[in-house]
Order: structure tokens, then C-alpha cells, then sequence
């Protein structure tokens, strides 16, 4: 008995530094979250505080919020070696996320956004993380413009499937929030896409998001 009464004490202090480590994550999951509403400046504050977090001490969440906020500050980068930092800090949360959920819709989104600062005409591995973003989710509601804007600007590479996936999620956006759609039509240009979207809009076919 006394060889009980010594390990529940300590299965107990397990149990609590457990929660609390989880606690402590969530918390910064939530902090940075919340940092997005206001990248210019708590997202700065708060990218700077966490950025070089150990791979560990975050959840996936707060991964891929790190790596958006990196890559927000990258396309706002008034010098080289700034653009290069934040470019370094978003890889790294990329690569992580990568070897943890690889076949993640936000991973593979954020794989072609980083792509896209390194290679304004999209390389084919950014081409190739679009595509199988729509795999992952074919309707996202946060991603759904960066997704058709990207998507319009690359229609000539995409497979047929992809590009049905681009205008099945804008006739979505479209329907869902008909305010939207002068927005979405900006977004698709004067492109081969845009005729596609109203072709597709004006035949009346409605995606469904199950």
C-alpha cells in the first residue's frame, strides 16, 4: 500500500503539469488568433514574442497563425533582409506543419502563399499545393478569395478538377453572400477564369458543400 500512496501523488502532479502545458499552448494558439485581427501591429508584437518558439511548444493552430502572420509582414517588408526573416520564420512553421499534417488544406495553402513571395509566376510546387488544397477542403470560408485570386492567375495550370473546384467555391462565396460577388469578380480579372465564373453563374448550377 505504501508503494500506492507514494505513485498517486505523483500521477497526480503528472495530470496537472499535463493540463497545464495544454493550457499554456492553447493560450498561445488564442493569442495569436486573435494577433491576426490586427496584423500591423499585435500581429508584429506577438510574431516577435513567438516566432522562435520551439516546434513543441505549439499546437498546429498556432503554427499555421505564425507562418500567416509571416508571410502578411514578408509582403510588407521595406528591405531585403526583412523580407528574408520573415520569409525564414514562415518556412519554418510551414516545414512543421508539413511533417505534421501534410495533407492539411491550411498547410497546403500556406505552402503556395510562401511559394508566392519567392516566386511572383508561382512555381509548380506552389501550383501543386493549390491544387491539392481543394482536395483537402473544397469550400473554406477565411481562404476562399486568396484561393480564386491565385487560382485565376494560374488557370492556364490547373486540371480541369481544380479549376470546376475554383468555381464551384466562388459560386459558393457568391451564393452565400451575394454582396461578394463584385469583389470576386475583381479578384478574377479580365482572365479566362472570370468567363468561366459567369458562364457558371448564369446557368444557375449550385455546388453543393457537402
Amino acid at each position: 500500500m505504501a508503494g500506492v500512496s507514494i505513485v498517486m501523488p505523483v500521477l497526480c502532479l503528472a495530470g496537472v503539469a499535463a493540463a497545464g502545458y495544454l493550457a499554456e499552448r492553447e493560450w498561445v494558439t488564442q493569442t495569436i488568433i486573435l494577433a491576426m485581427r490586427d496584423p500591423l501591429n499585435e500581429g508584429q508584437a506577438v510574431l516577435a514574442d513567438h516566432a522562435d518558439d520551439p516546434p513543441e511548444a505549439l499546437g498546429d493552430r498556432a503554427k499555421a497563425g505564425l507562418a500567416e502572420l509571416a508571410l502578411m509582414s514578408a509582403g510588407r517588408a521595406q528591405s531585403r533582409g526583412e523580407r528574408l526573416l520573415d520569409l525564414v520564420r514562415a518556412d519554418r512553421q510551414i516545414a512543421e506543419l508539413n511533417r505534421s499534417r501534410p495533407a492539411w488544406a491550411t498547410t497546403r495553402i500556406l505552402t503556395a502563399q510562401a511559394d508566392l513571395i519567392t516566386h511572383p509566376s508561382a512555381s509548380s510546387l506552389g501550383v501543386s499545393a493549390y491544387v491539392a488544397s481543394y482536395r483537402a477542403a473544397p469550400f473554406l470560408m477565411h481562404e476562399a478569395r486568396w484561393r480564386i485570386a491565385y487560382g485565376a492567375s494560374v488557370w492556364n495550370r490547373l486540371p480541369d478538377a481544380t479549376r470546376q473546384g475554383l468555381l464551384d467555391e466562388a459560386e459558393w462565396l457568391t451564393r452565400f453572400d451575394n454582396s461578394q460577388r463584385p469583389a470576386i469578380e475583381h479578384l478574377l480579372g479580365a482572365r479566362p477564369a472570370a468567363m468561366a465564373y459567369q458562364f457558371r453563374m448564369a446557368s444557375g448550377h449550385l455546388p453543393s458543400a457537402d
